[in-house]
Parts: structure tokens; C-alpha cells; sequence
């Protein structure tokens, strides 16, 4: 099995990666993984537009695919991710094992021999939705004790890394808004003389150095916590 992770932090991606290969071993086993391909792409706006934490859609084949993606919110807690990754997993089993067949007339689905309009039924009472639902939690307890994080104290450890991590890459992120901002500005004063204007260049230079001073020294301290914490870990783990 192929798995191909993008966007978040490298740590979020190893432990992501980690779940989704115990999860597709769990569900379909490892004689039928061998020929999967799953992309899977940690998104931090899916949420909000959306509505969503988490889709899953197969790429090649209506029939037995073994080509899929699935796209994850990345903003939300480390826990939530893995829960989310475990339900988009179990519709992954549904594919690949031949459960759920998309049919050409739209809304209509065969799970488990059965045809099923989905324009008749409520998004809630789909069977294989309630299979994924169903699923879902009891996978990533699993999950958590084959990994030895069951207990909470591990468990919470490795959620306010992994937490803490990306408050560092959305801090990150912020600073870099600096080059959008210095060329909005630099546009102003090239297209609407605002360098005529010295006392409102000096206050949107002032502006521009105090905010991203902030940013800047927010973004650090981010980075110290998560140090501690890495060095924390390490302590531990000795």
C-alpha cells in the first residue's frame, strides 16, 4: 500500500500515516492493501468551508477502487484528525472490498447488495455511514493501545505535542502574511503616490514593524514550548 501525505506538520503527517496503515491492516487486512493507493491531505480550512473534518472519495474505479484520497482539517485537535481518518477509512473498506458501488444515476448506491436512493433517505440512516460512525471511535482506541499511548498521561502528552506543533506552523504561516502585506504597500505608494504622503507611509511603516514584531516573538515562543516539550519527551522516554 502507497500512502502519500501533504500539508500540516511532519509530526502530525507521521502520526497520521502510522494510523491510517494500522486502520486499512485492521479493516481489510494485508493481502488486500497491497495495491491501494491512498492520498491523503491535511486541509486547515476544510471546516470552515466546508462544513466538513473529513471526505473520502475513490479516483479510478467505481468498481473495487483501489485508488483513493482523503482530505482532512487539519485545525482540529490531533484526536479529532485520527477519529475522522478512522471513518474515512472504513468507507475506504466499503470500496475496496466491493461493500459500496456507486452507480451513473445519481444518488444511487448498493451497499451490501442492497440498492439504496439516497435522495429517499436521511443523511443519518445511511447503512454505511452508520458502519463508519459506528466504527470510528472503537478504531482509534485500538489504535491508541496497539501504539502503547492508551493511558492518559501519554496520551495527553503526545496531543499537546502534536497540538502545540501546529500553533507553531499557523504562527509561521502568519509571519510570512508580511510579504503580502509589504507589497500591498509597496503598490500603494507606486500606483497612489502615497510616498507624497510622508506622515501616512511613516504610520503604515510603524504599523507593519510593531504587528509583525508581535507576530514574530509569538511565533518563537511557540517554538520554545514545543522544544521543551520534544526535550520533555526525550527526558521520559529515557
Amino acid at each position: 500500500m502507497l500512502i502519500h501525505i501533504k500539508g500540516s506538520n511532519k509530526m502530525t503527517r507521521r502520526l497520521v500515516k502510522t494510523a491510517a496503515w494500522w486502520y486499512a491492516e485492521k479493516l481489510m487486512g494485508k493481502r488486500l492493501i497491497v495495491g491501494l493507493e491512498i492520498n491523503i491531505n491535511l486541509n486547515k480550512t476544510l471546516l470552515s468551508k466546508d462544513g466538513s473534518e473529513g471526505t473520502a472519495i475513490w479516483e479510478d474505479d467505481s468498481v473495487r477502487p483501489k485508488e483513493f484520497t482523503i482530505t482532512l482539517d487539519s485545525s482540529c485537535t490531533i484526536r479529532n484528525i485520527l477519529i475522522t481518518l478512522a471513518h474515512e477509512m472504513v468507507h475506504i473498506k466499503q470500496w475496496a472490498k466491493g461493500e459500496m458501488y456507486e452507480y451513473t444515476v445519481p444518488n444511487m448506491v448498493r451497499f451490501n447488495k442492497t440498492k439504496f436512493n439516497m435522495a429517499d433517505i436521511n443523511y443519518w440512516d445511511y447503512p454505511w455511514e452508520i458502519e463508519a460512525f459506528g466504527r470510528q471511535l472503537g478504531l482509534f482506541v485500538r489504535f491508541c493501545e496497539a501504539q502503547g499511548i492508551s493511558d492518559h498521561k501519554s496520551y495527553a502528552r503526545i496531543c499537546m505535542m502534536t497540538d502545540k506543533m501546529q500553533d507553531l506552523e499557523q504562527h509561521i504561516m502568519e509571519c510570512w502574511q508580511l510579504v503580502d502585506d509589504v507589497k500591498l504597500l509597496y503598490e500603494q505608494v507606486m500606483d497612489k503616490d502615497l510616498n507624497e504622503d510622508q506622515d501616512k507611509l511613516s504610520n503604515a511603516l510603524l504599523g507593519l514593524y510593531t504587528i509583525y514584531g508581535m507576530k514574530f516573538e509569538r511565533a518563537f515562543n511557540t517554538y520554545e514550548e514545543a522544544l521543551k516539550q520534544h526535550y520533555k519527551k526525550m527526558h521520559n522516554d529515557i
